[in-house]
């Protein structure tokens, strides 16, 4: 049978359509992004999204290492400084100093999979090939397309992975990856051999490494499998790239000259963010505000308030008591510059009662409560202070029973519920406030009120709390991870909120935030970390301006290729001076431009 030249015969419907699979011929050809297979992402430097084709058959096969298997390779290289990911308590910066380099633990990020039928390398080599000779034929230039690659098997001699062609300007280039596997030195043979073929040629050499202190984490990976569905995992790195010579020492501190980029994404549900607990007390006010829309109520209370196991109706009841003589109640507000903190101020009477009714365990345990408190105002002896902004229903029955004014709702349907949301937005409002305020972060708050929405019903008021409260947790990532002045602070505090509350309808997921920074405004404990998450030296070399071919090597903790299995060379446990390089696993990718017009 013969078969049609696939690269060149793809519909462009299916250029447009990166979410669809079409089989053409027997071969599979969909459009994928970087972030989808990681290799591609690493090695490319064109467009976000390129062409995959591999073999339409259904076995498709995903080569993942096992965790214990990168954890026996790092384990090997551990000194007092390695080891990234990293988990560091946010809140206790000094903690990162040298004299408790032990609070520096492992943590690990599982492989990337990537569903894959990869061809064979001489068929790979056969489609390229047609490709080439199309593009070479062609009278008429069509400048630059989409990067077309094609899946191998690495069962060749070089370990090929990745075959990749696309057409350019002047003419094409074709690119190829290899996987060296581990504990590997064909690299720098590889290396070597590049520099003496392109010796005539100006050589321009770029290090990179990544160092992730807050990995990103799979969903399945995470420890409370009750709210699994809802966690998005939080995500801080350091990216530093610098212009370096072609024999470049490996795992190298980035110089003073480097420029670093932090990348912040507050996650949601992720106990390794600073306001985990906020977070959580966030989500159950949610669950409220979903409530009202759904009429069906998640109930995440323990029915407990404290550790002792104190009853939600006992604290109830105990609040009222204490309540009834407090005449004054005042505002003091939290220590200045103390941003890592909520709740140092004091708190009105709906904002204790959020804090223990949202520990009620069903809709006839949160009546009961509330009960308490209508039975107390009604009987007047309840006349506790409430906050002058403080609009919820309960602020208002506490200020018509001081007026003789006192008319109680029935607890019936969905009243209970939002009665509770209410005074949950109010003590969230303040405490946002009061956070961004006395920390420092912006000199006038007022420019938070129009973010509160307090125009929409309650429901949308509760989901514009949760851009508000990731804008938090990156400031404060970034306040306890990075040394920079309360100007920059600031300035980063209106650029985040810009960024994620200003822009409604915002997919939650989609939340990052990326800034530069130089060596100096990175703890030197973070950048003396000998051990990052990837390691790249990237080489171009050019010819009268034109680029004529690029090359480089990757290291990274964990395979690079996720559909094809790397080498895995045997490690001596007792030399425990060999280069913390042997433990990672090796790509390496070249890329030559032949120059038609």
């Amino acid at each position: 049978m013969v078969r049609i030249d696939v690269l060149n015969n793809i519909p462009e419907d299916v250029l447009s359509s990166p979410s669809e699979d079409t089989q053409i011929d027997g071969y599979r050809v969909r459009m994928v992004s970087v972030d989808e297979v990681t290799v591609i992402g690493a090695v490319s430097s064109s467009s976000l999204v390129h062409v995959l084709v591999d073999s339409a058959a259904s076995n498709d096969r995903s080569v993942v290492v096992e965790r214990s298997m990168i954890d026996d390779a790092v384990d090997h290289t551990m000194t007092e400084f390695d080891g990234s990911p990293l988990k560091v308590d946010l809140l206790h910066q000094s903690r990162m100093q040298p004299e408790n380099r032990s609070l520096l633990t492992m943590s690990s990020k599982a492989v990337d999979a990537f569903a894959c039928n990869p061809l064979s390398v001489q068929e790979a080599r056969r489609l390229v090939a047609e490709r080439a000779a199309s593009i070479s034929s062609a009278t008429v230039p069509t400048g630059e397309r989409t990067q077309m690659w094609v899946a191998c098997d690495g069962r060749d001699a070089m370990c090929t992975v990745l075959l990749g062609i696309r057409q350019t300007e002047s003419g094409l280039a074709t690119s190829v990856a290899t996987a060296k596997g581990r504990g590997s030195s064909e690299w720098l043979a590889a290396r070597c051999d590049s520099s003496r073929r392109f010796a005539h040629c100006q050589e321009t050499t770029m290090a990179r490494c990544q160092i992730e202190l807050i990995p990103l984490l799979e969903t399945n990976d995470s420890e409370d499998g009750d709210e699994e569905s809802d966690r998005i995992s939080g995500r801080l790195s350091v990216s530093a790239s610098w212009k370096c010579s072609a024999d470049e020492q490996m795992l190298k501190k980035p110089p003073a000259h480097a420029t670093l980029a932090v990348t912040v994404r507050p996650g949601w549900l992720d106990s390794r963010t600073p306001h985990f607990d906020r977070c959580l007390e966030l989500h159950n006010l949610l669950n409220f505000a979903n409530a009202l829309r759904t009429g069906q109520m998640v109930w995440a209370g323990s029915g407990v308030v404290d550790d002792c196991g104190t009853t939600v109706e006992d604290a109830v009841m105990r609040l009222v008591k204490e309540s009834q003589s407090a005449l004054f109640v005042s505002d003091r507000q939290a220590s200045a510059g103390d941003a890592a903190t909520f709740g140092r101020r004091e708190l009105d009477f709906t904002e204790r009662l959020w804090l223990l009714i949202k520990e009620c365990t069903d809709n006839n345990h949160l009546i009961k409560c509330l009960n308490i408190v209508l039975t107390a105002l009604k009987g007047r002896e309840l006349q506790p202070m409430v906050h002058g902004d403080n609009g919820s229903s309960v602020a208002r029955l506490v200020r018509d029973a001081c007026t003789d004014q006192l008319r109680l709702p029935r607890l019936e349907g969905l009243t209970p519920i939002q009665m509770t949301l209410e005074i949950g937005l109010g003590k969230f409002r303040r405490d946002y406030i009061d956070a961004f305020g006395t920390s420092g972060l912006l000199a006038n708050c007022a420019l938070l009120q129009p973010l509160f929405r307090t125009e929409d019903s309650p429901e949308d008021q509760a989901e514009a709390l949760r851009p508000l409260h990731a804008s938090f947790e990156v400031v404060t990532i970034c306040q306890n991870f990075l040394k920079l002045p309360v100007h920059k602070l600031t300035a980063i505090a209106r650029e985040v909120l810009h960024r994620f509350c200003y822009k409604r309808d915002q997919p939650y997921e989609d939340l990052s935030f990326e800034l530069q920074v130089g060596v100096t405004d990175v703890p030197s404990a973070i950048l003396e970390i000998t051990s990052p998450l990837t390691w790249s030296i990237e080489s171009t070399f050019k010819q009268a301006n034109a680029t004529v071919a690029r090359s480089a090597v990757h290291f990274r903790r964990q395979p690079l290729c996720s559909f094809a299995a790397y080498k895995l060379e045997p490690t001596d446990d007792s030399q425990s001076s060999k280069s913390s390089s042997e433990f990672y696993y090796c790509t390496q990718f070249t890329e030559s431009f032949i120059h038609l017009r």
